[in-house]
């Protein structure tokens, strides 16, 4: 016994954690650890490469058609005529549309594009589900052109005598001194929402 007291070191014994408090810690810490390491690939995720790349090309698509507008009034010194002053590339007037600016009209007194001229090119798709394109009939006639969602496009032009196009959603309306405009509803479907894609004419 002497022995073993005599082995002893003086000082303070180094309190001991208990085993349950231990574990606790360690959860504690791998649950951190978890936590930031989520964080920082959610922060430094890329946007979805599938809705960047739907909207880059429908904004391309919307471009094309706003430069097919603009090359007809170039052309022929006015803007197609419709019945409407905002309608949807699809049905009978939009349709009508962009049959016109296709060039693909039917001989006849009422030809808008005499010349028949391409002013519009764009991708041909299959089915309206996948857009991204012009929508032709087992007919072979225009059905309308749709987003990359599948939407139809739509356009707006600027009512004779005016100065400007409102756009009738949006907080506050937005309006644009130009005589037509292009627009998509976006990802979401919606109008008046912040992944509206528009496009319009370089010059007013």
């Amino acid at each position: 016994m002497a022995e073993e007291a005599a082995e002893e070191k003086p000082g303070k014994k180094r309190p001991s954690i208990p085993r349950q408090i231990f574990h606790g810690l360690s959860y504690s810490v791998v649950i951190l650890v978890l936590v930031f390491v989520v964080a920082s690939i959610l922060i430094g995720r890329p946007p979805n490469s599938h809705t960047t790349q739907f909207a880059v090309r429908t904004t391309q698509l919307l471009t094309s058609v706003a430069q097919a507008l603009e090359s007809f009034e170039n052309q022929y010194e006015r803007l197609p005529r419709t019945d409407a002053l905002d309608f949807e590339i699809e049905g009978p007037e939009g349709s009508k549309l962009a049959t016109v600016l296709l060039g693909k009209e039917e001989s006849g007194i009422e030809m808008q594009n005499p010349n028949q001229i391409a002013f519009l090119t764009v991708q041909i798709t299959r089915t309206k589900a996948k857009g991204g394109g012009v929508l032709y009939s087992s007919e072979n006639k225009v059905e309308g052109v749709y987003d990359n969602w599948g939407r139809p496009l739509r356009v707006i032009l600027r009512p004779t005598g005016k100065s400007e196009i409102t756009l009738p959603h949006g907080h506050p309306p937005q309006q644009f001194s130009l005589p037509f405009v292009v627009l998509s509803r976006g990802k979401d479907g919606l109008w008046g929402t912040e992944d509206d894609l528009i496009s319009a004419p370089k010059k007013p």
